[in-house]
C-alpha cells in the first residue's frame, strides 16, 4: 500500500462512510434522555503512535482520511497536517506491523491530557455497554490512562500499547461524544460517573468540601496565578483548602471530588472532576482574558451545577498585561465564594 501523503490529510466522519456503503451500524441507548449512539467497525486503519510528540498519535482510514469520531472536531486534522509539514515531512511511514482482531484506538492527538482522556473513556463506556470484546489501543500515555481504564472495568490484557506504525484489520468508532456536546448525551456522562464513583473505596478524604484546585507543577501550558498571596487570603476567609489533584492517586482524586461541594481555581484539566461532584454543586473558574476556554460547561449543564466565571479587565485603554497567566479579580472572587458558601450553609 502506498504511503499516506501528509498534505492530503482531511477529517471525515467514518460512520457516514459506513452508512453510505451500506455497512452495519450498531446502536445503543444509555438512558437519561440520550439519543441513540452509533458504533461501527471500519477495516484497514493505519495508526502512527506519538506522531507529533509522546502520546500525541494519529490514525488514518483509507488513503488520507482522519476519523472525526477519533478527534471530536474538524480543527484537529488541519492542526496535525500543519505540525507534520513543519518538520519537512511529506508522508507518514509505512506500517511495520499488521494486527488482526478488533480494536478501539484511544491514544489520539490530545489523549495525554487528563481532561481529554476522559473523553476517550466515553468511547469505552459506549462500546462496553453494546458488548464489544475489543482491545483498547494506547501509545506513551501518562500512567493515569491505564489506571482509569482499570477503574471502569477494562482488564490489563485488553489494553494494547503500540510503539510503531501499525495497521489494524478492524477498528471500532462511535458517535463522537465530548465535553463540547455532552448535554446532548447525558447518559454517557452518567455511565462514566457510575463507573468511576464505584471505584471510590469509601475512605474519608483528607480535605473538606470547599476546594481551590491548584494547577500544580505537572502542567505544560503555563497559566500561572499572578496574585497568589491575595487569593490565598480570600480563600482563608471562606475556609477553602488548596489541593493539587495531579499530585494524588486517581482513587484519592475521585474520593475528594465526590465529597466536594465547591471547587474553584484557575482553568485547567482539574475541573473535569466537577463531573464526580453531587448534582447542584458549585464551580468557580478563573481565566486570563487572553485565554478564555470554558471547556466544562456541558458538565455543569447536565449536573445542574451553579457556575461563576471570573476574569480580569482587558480593554483597548487598559490592556491585560499578563498573557495567559491569571490575575484573579478578587472582588469577583469574593462575590463568588460568598455566594457558594452561603448556599452550602442554607442547603
Amino acid at each position: 500500500m502506498s504511503r499516506i501523503p501528509i498534505n492530503e490529510i482531511v477529517g471525515v466522519s467514518v460512520l457516514e462512510l459506513v452508512r453510505r456503503a451500506g455497512g452495519p451500524i450498531d446502536k445503543v441507548k444509555l438512558g437519561n434522555g440520550t439519543p441513540f449512539i452509533e458504533a461501527a467497525m471500519v477495516p484497514d486503519v493505519y495508526y502512527m503512535p506519538s506522531a507529533l510528540a509522546a502520546g500525541q498519535s494519529v490514525q488514518i482510514v483509507g488513503r488520507h482520511q482522519m476519523p472525526l469520531e477519533a478527534v471530536f472536531d474538524d480543527f484537529t486534522p488541519r492542526y496535525v497536517r500543519q505540525e507534520l509539514l513543519k518538520r519537512s515531512l511529506t508522508e507518514l511511514p509505512d506500517a511495520e506491523e499488521t494486527i488482526d482482531g478488533t480494536v478501539c484506538i484511544l491514544g489520539n492527538v490530545f489523549s495525554r491530557n487528563f481532561c481529554h482522556w476522559h473523553e476517550e473513556m466515553m468511547k469505552a463506556i459506549v462500546l462496553e455497554r453494546i458488548g464489544y470484546e475489543c482491545k483498547y489501543v494506547i501509545a506513551e500515555l501518562p500512567a493515569f490512562a491505564k489506571e482509569l481504564l482499570g477503574l471502569i472495568g477494562i482488564a490489563p490484557e485488553r489494553i494494547l500499547e503500540v510503539r510503531q506504525p501499525t495497521r489494524f484489520r478492524t477498528a471500532l468508532f462511535t458517535t463522537p461524544v465530548s465535553y463540547r456536546n455532552l448535554a446532548e448525551y447525558p447518559g454517557v456522562l452518567h455511565g462514566l460517573r457510575e463507573k468511576l464513583l464505584a471505584a471510590d473505596r469509601g475512605g474519608r478524604p483528607e480535605v473538606g468540601p470547599r476546594l481551590w484546585l491548584d494547577r500544580g507543577k505537572q502542567t505544560r501550558l503555563g497559566r500561572k496565578l499572578v496574585n497568589e498571596e491575595e487569593v490565598c487570603k480570600m480563600l482563608d476567609r471562606y475556609s477553602f483548602e488548596r489541593v493539587d489533584m495531579g499530585s494524588l492517586s486517581v482513587t484519592s482524586q475521585i474520593a475528594i471530588s465526590r465529597n466536594a461541594r465547591v471547587i474553584s481555581g484557575l482553568h485547567g484539566a482539574q475541573f473535569v472532576h466537577s463531573q464526580l461532584m453531587n448534582p447542584r454543586s458549585w464551580v468557580i473558574e478563573c481565566f486570563s482574558p487572553k485565554y478564555l476556554n470554558p471547556t466544562y460547561t456541558e458538565i455543569y449543564r447536565v449536573l445542574q451545577h451553579s457556575y461563576a466565571q471570573i476574569t480580569s479587565m482587558n480593554t483597548p485603554l487598559f490592556p491585560y498585561p499578563h498573557g495567559s497567566d491569571v490575575l484573579v479579580d478578587c472582588q469577583q472572587l469574593d462575590l463568588a465564594l460568598r455566594a457558594a458558601t452561603e448556599n452550602l450553609t442554607h442547603a
